[in-house]
């Protein structure tokens, strides 16, 4: 019941959050190319058409939709605004400027890596008598000290690599020819064709079932509990002087045994809402 709620727990709010598949994507995409607007939405941008599709077709239960090219040709995809995105810039956007969450983003498996990587990262052939390859990952306006934790933390997945200044005021991640070749090899499968020119030849295979629509998990929020002083009444509304308001910000919506509840009232008729 209502009353019995306490600040912090869970409630279902009937709006969607990604299972494992579409969570690494978001997670690699929001340290990549993804930018999560204060509209509640995840939108992008990609000069390869493919790439943004078959983000679009993985995230289909969050109504993503790739829109007309921008001028530079680029493709542009935006979500439906949902409080799981709303959520995520919270923990993304502090202050409004971009960090590394690194709760969630210790998350990450090779998949959302190889988002990241196809977002953000390039491979070049170091010494011309060399055939090993050399990998990088821009790392943007984030933070040097994040950009360091990040190191350590595909360090520690066996890439290994170390932070490096990028185009005077950046930074980007390079990575070791050792670390590089575990980096390809590992995220091979999850590079569409369009991709793979950032990979070796004979690369492994590309797995496309990883980018197939994926269901969607329910979207918990945290409780806030508020006393909000309200007249007394007497008379027939007696019965109405204690009182339990449950509001769910942006959608409103919570989940009952009975269904999924939008904007409640009290009816006219007794116990009926």
């Amino acid at each position: 019941e209502a009353k019995d709620l306490i600040n912090g727990e869970l409630i279902a709010t009937g709006t969607p959050a990604p299972l494992r598949r579409a969570e690494q994507l978001i997670l690699g995409t929001v340290l990549g190319d993804g930018y999560l607007s204060p509209l509640r939405k995840l939108s992008l941008s990609h000069s390869t058409h493919e790439w943004t599709e078959v983000k679009v077709r993985l995230l289909t239960g969050f109504g993503a939709v790739a829109c007309k090219p921008n001028k530079d040709n680029s493709l542009p995809m935006y979500t439906k605004p949902f409080p799981y995105f709303s959520w995520l810039r919270e923990r993304f956007y502090k202050n409004g400027v971009k960090t590394t969450d690194r709760e969630l983003v210790k998350k990450i498996d090779d998949f959302g890596i190889a988002v990241w990587f196809l977002d953000d990262g390039s491979t070049r052939i170091r010494l011309q008598n060399s055939k090993r390859p050399v990998s990088e990952i821009a790392t943007g306006t984030l933070p040097v000290e994040d950009v360091s934790w990040l190191c350590s933390l595909l360090t520690d997945r066996g890439y290994t690599c170390k932070p490096m200044p990028h185009d005077r005021q950046y930074h980007k991640i390079q990575f070791t020819v050792d670390g590089s070749e575990r980096l390809l090899n590992a995220i091979a499968k999850y590079v569409p064709p369009a991709m793979r020119y950032k990979l070796p030849a004979n690369s492994p295979e590309y797995e496309p079932l990883w980018y197939e629509p994926e269901k969607t998990d329910t979207f918990w929020s945290e409780a806030i509990i508020e006393e909000i002083p309200v007249p007394m009444q007497k008379g027939k509304w007696e019965r109405f002087n204690l009182l339990y308001c449950i509001d769910v910000a942006n959608t409103h919506n919570f989940v009952t045994l009975g269904g999924t509840v939008h904007n409640c009232w009290m009816s006219n008729v007794m116990g009926v809402i």
